[in-house]
């Protein structure tokens, strides 16, 4: 029976696709937070960004903020909302308005340090993790679980995970 290049190919792709499924499947419990989920009582979902695009004063703020008030006070793993303008304080009457509905920290952040601010918390967000998975909560000495704590604005290690918004 001869081949041409084609058919190969996707003997090959099918061969490539069945293994990929086959791993995936034997690891579906560690990968089921990797999974992109709807996140109850809102019109977003975890793993994603959402964003919201439009002309100004169409009420972009207003939807947004409206799911973020949702997420803050159902889902258990929210901790805290990491705010980003220019400014880096308070500026949009909007939300301003309506922050005190949020009941998780905010922190304001301007442009210029997010990208820092956001590598060094996701490194502690990816420390807490991996206290959680291994059992480490008692192992860590109180000067780093403070700095942890304070970092990612938590007080214990009572969420299985942390959702950040």
């Amino acid at each position: 029976m001869d081949f041409n290049s084609e058919e190969l190919t996707d003997v090959y792709n099918t061969y490539i696709d069945d293994m990929i499924n086959e791993a995936l499947s034997d690891n579906r419990n560690a990968l089921s937070k990797e999974k992109l989920m709807k996140i109850p009582y809102s019109e977003c979902y975890l793993n994603s960004i959402t964003a919201a695009i439009g002309k100004q004063n169409k009420g972009k703020t207003l939807t947004i903020l409206k799911q973020i008030i949702i997420i803050a006070n159902t889902s258990p793993y929210s901790h805290v909302l990491i705010y980003i303008n220019r400014s880096g304080s308070p500026s949009d009457d909007t939300f301003e308005s309506l922050k005190h509905l949020i009941k998780i920290p905010i922190i304001y952040l301007s442009q210029e340090e997010a990208e820092d601010y956001l590598k060094n918390f996701l490194m502690y967000k990816e420390l807490y993790n991996t206290i959680k998975k291994q059992g480490l909560e008692d192992k860590i000495i109180d000067k780093q679980r403070d700095e942890l704590f304070e970092t990612l604005s938590i007080s214990n290690f009572d969420k299985e995970f942390l959702h950040s918004l």
